[in-house]
């Protein structure tokens, strides 16, 4: 019987040492989130596409302070815009010039300002066209994407927002998710 007990007691201090130390781990556990936004930069080949858009990027424009630059695309898949959807492309464009303060926006570099523009911000088979917006940097990634997305829809034309802060939002984002998926598991 006395074995019985000492081997109930053994289980028991066991099973107490066990709880203590999952209890430690679970409060030393540090903020995954934080150190993801902290340290989780990478560094991209500076040959992939969205490297090379960057650099595109960072010599248009008046490199304001305090800006973050987005990308808005106007695209017809693989056939040339036609007379009414570059009408409806205009009409979003100058939406955004004359709702800067709604949008935040400090400066921006329409396709159709010059001969210049027409160059960079559209494309040779004329398929898509590239507004560049300098927003406000003091806005969230997340509120400049949500209210360039709003404003960008264009009938008739596929639009997407991008730019490095956009990407690198999204990539932190993903990377958060995977690791909380990780440390349930483990």
């Amino acid at each position: 019987m006395e074995q019985k007990d000492g081997s109930k007691k053994r289980y028991i201090v066991q099973a107490i040492i066990w709880v203590v130390l999952l209890i430690a781990s679970l409060i030393t556990l540090p903020n995954i989130n934080q150190l993801v936004r902290e340290k989780g930069q990478i560094k991209l080949p500076s040959d992939l596409t969205s490297q090379v858009a960057d650099n595109i990027q960072n010599h248009w424009g008046r490199h304001e302070d305090n800006t973050r630059q987005v990308v808005v695309v106007f695209n017809n898949g693989d056939r040339k815009l036609s007379a009414n959807q570059q009408d409806n492309i205009d009409a979003t464009i100058n939406s955004f010039k004359h709702q800067e303060k709604k949008y935040h926006i400090k400066s921006m570099t329409a396709p159709n300002e010059n001969k210049y523009t027409r160059a960079q911000l559209i494309s040779k088979d004329k398929t898509t066209e590239i507004l560049q917006l300098n927003v406000d940097k003091n806005i969230t990634v997340a509120k400049t994407r949500e209210l360039i997305t709003k404003g960008a829809k264009t009938p008739g034309v596929k639009t997407y927002v991008t730019g490095s802060d956009i990407l690198n939002d999204d990539f932190i984002s993903e990377t958060q998710e995977g690791i909380k998926k990780t440390e349930t598991i483990t």
